[in-house]
């Protein structure tokens, strides 16, 4: 059965920082979410952070400001770390960092949701600097960790997003 909902997800990565947008076909523009309610600062740290003992995980501003706190551990670089296909222990415990990037992203990706989005889109659309082989061979892997299948993402660069962005531009402009 076909999907009806047409909700789509964007998030734009880089070594530092995460950002996502969504948009549904009854909106005019996507939409930018910020970690803090009313905020205007959309980048989200690309950090993770576990509270010791309790399995608890933390991301983006949240974990960064938690970071001097003992009981954490934090865990940063998540996207070059998953591209390095590095092992992180934490509490005699060891991840892989893509299964940590795929959680990072599995709290974005409800981060919409929680502003009365639905919990599940149609399409993610994932921006990164450049498109290497070995990156879109990652983020293809994730997919069974984040619930979606091949036809639902899409893989694309700055200079393919810059083109979406120009393209859909009022002709006046």
């Amino acid at each position: 059965m076909e999907n009806k909902r047409n909700y789509y997800l964007g998030i734009d990565l880089n070594d530092k920082y995460a950002m996502i947008s969504y948009f549904q076909l009854n909106m005019n523009e996507p939409e930018t979410v910020s970690t803090i309610a009313g905020s205007e600062n959309f980048q989200i740290p690309l950090i993770l952070a576990k509270r010791k003992e309790i399995g608890q995980w933390y991301y983006g501003d949240e974990a960064r400001k938690m970071s001097k706190n003992a009981e954490l551990v934090c865990i940063d670089n998540l996207l070059k770390r998953a591209m390095s296909k590095e092992k992180i222990v934490i509490e005699d415990e060891v991840f892989m960092a893509e299964d940590l990037l795929a959680l990072f992203i599995k709290k974005l990706i409800a981060l919409p949701s929680k502003m009365g989005n639905p919990s599940v889109c149609d399409r993610l659309a994932i921006c990164l600097k450049q498109l290497t082989k070995e990156n879109v061979k990652l983020f293809v892997g994730l997919l069974p960790k984040l619930g979606l299948n091949s036809k639902q993402l899409m893989i694309i660069d700055h200079k393919e997003s810059f083109y979406y962005y120009t393209l859909n531009q009022e002709k006046s402009l």
